[in-house]
């Protein structure tokens, strides 16, 4: 049996609903998603398959299915409980969610019910472990709790300055895809948290938060999301509340952005001023689609049938623009028509080539992910640049922690820290631009 990482596919399956007639009530969607959740635990998922509707039933196998609750023990270690249930209506579904308490970190399940007891989506996202205290023994460095708001979103952030009473230059640390929180929790690894702690001790403040999508994913319209809502309005925002913060010097703010929050950054940049430079870790150069297709590839995670339906999934999502797109094949990750259409416009190079500011691009050498072909990718593109830097750490993976093994799904669930001389060149580099 091929293996499956939960971690990286999460099963990801969202669709609209048509409208429904014989409706069935929060609590007996609430009953069914625990009885399903039950049998899955089990490793039997006869009655997950019985409510389960066809697309969800074309996009994953009886046997991943079947596997599910054993590959997420194999990543989390031991299932100790289920906790905080919840139900709640939207986009005329129901969204059951819990709480699951791994050993070494905890899930959230989500099952989204249509009204009809159709089982559109199932998904599993990492939670952050809770920090105990906001101020640290360490005494280089102190957080603040901030909030992002845009529009009716609120995230909830952190303020992280050092000891020292003066104006910083100030960091926004962008996470990569998919639902993240502020510290971009993978397992018990905190990569996040870890450059923002280093930044600080190095004079540098730092600003994270949730992304929308993790704190705010129920109240957005899945089939209407492009980067603007999954990050550029969000990151606008972070830079107006630094604006108004007397700590921060607003001559000397950076972007972070990591893996896909590195590929947007072109266009956050585009759309603003205030910005002093912008530092790209392991930020993709090629289209989306053509990285998760490697990645699938590199993981042999799907079946022969499935590499073949996603390769066609790829060639249409590349005929949006042209008008040829066939809504009967669908879109990689089942990504909502709105998010491929406003990719398929995106234009990153030619963005980057008409600005001016410092910009360091940096990959780990063990990146399997976004490895470093994409990182030559854009130093083809931008040969005749000035300002712009790049550096691979050929020992360090996607989040850039030392490894030595081929690089997998292993690198992240491994207890470890940021590099050193990563954190240490990043600072460097701050101060002199």
């Amino acid at each position: 049996m091929r293996k499956i990482f939960v971690l990286f596919l999460f099963l990801l399956f969202s669709f609209g609903l048509p409208a429904q007639t014989n409706n069935i009530s929060d609590s007996e969607s609430l009953k069914l998603a625990k009885k399903v959740f039950k049998e899955l635990k089990n490793g039997n998922s006869d009655l997950f398959y019985k409510y389960a509707s066809q697309k969800v039933k074309e996009s994953l196998s009886k046997e991943v299915a079947n596997s599910i609750f054993s590959s997420l023990e194999a990543q989390c270690g031991a299932y100790l409980k289920s906790e905080n249930w919840f139900v709640a209506s939207f986009n005329n579904q129901w969204l059951v969610t819990s709480r699951l308490v791994f050993q070494n970190v905890d899930i959230k399940f989500n099952m989204t019910i249509g009204k009809d007891s159709t089982i559109y989506g199932l998904f599993f996202n990492p939670l952050a472990k809770k920090q105990n205290k906001l101020i640290s023994d360490d005494v280089s460095y102190r957080e603040e709790k901030a909030i992002i708001k845009t529009g009716k979103f609120s995230m909830d952030a952190l303020m992280c300055y050092p000891s020292q009473k003066e104006l910083f230059p100030c960091v926004i640390l962008i996470p990569g895809s998919g639902p993240a929180d502020m510290n971009e929790t993978i397992y018990s690894n905190t990569p996040f948290l870890d450059i923002a702690h280093s930044l600080a001790k190095h004079g540098i403040a730092s600003l994270r938060f949730n992304k929308r999508t993790f704190q705010c994913g129920s109240e957005m319209d899945p089939n209407n999301i492009t980067l603007n809502e999954e990050y550029v309005e969000d990151v606008l925002s972070a830079i107006a509340l630094l604006k108004k913060n007397s700590k921060i010097d607003t001559k000397r703010i950076y972007l972070i952005g990591h893996s896909l929050g590195g590929m947007i950054l072109p266009r956050i940049l585009s759309k603003t001023n205030d910005v002093k430079g912008a530092v790209f870790m392991a930020a993709n150069s090629s289209r989306l689609e053509d990285i998760i297709l490697k990645q699938v590839l590199y993981l042999n995670s799907f079946s022969d049938d499935k590499v073949a339906e996603l390769r066609k999934q790829v060639k249409n999502v590349k005929k949006i623009i042209d008008g040829d797109f066939d809504p009967k094949v669908g879109t990689p990750l089942n990504l909502p028509f709105s998010y491929w259409k406003d990719l398929g416009k995106y234009k990153p190079v030619k963005m980057l080539n008409k600005l001016s500011i410092p910009m360091l691009f940096v990959n780990g050498g063990r990146d399997y992910q976004v490895p470093v072909e994409e990182l030559l990718g854009w130093k083809r593109n931008l040969k005749n640049k000035e300002n712009v830097s790049f550096k691979i750490y050929p020992t360090l993976s996607h989040i850039f922690m030392e490894g030595s093994e081929k690089p997998g799904p292993n690198d992240y669930i491994k207890k470890s820290v940021v590099n050193k001389d990563f954190l240490n060149d990043l600072s460097d580099w701050i101060k002199k631009n």
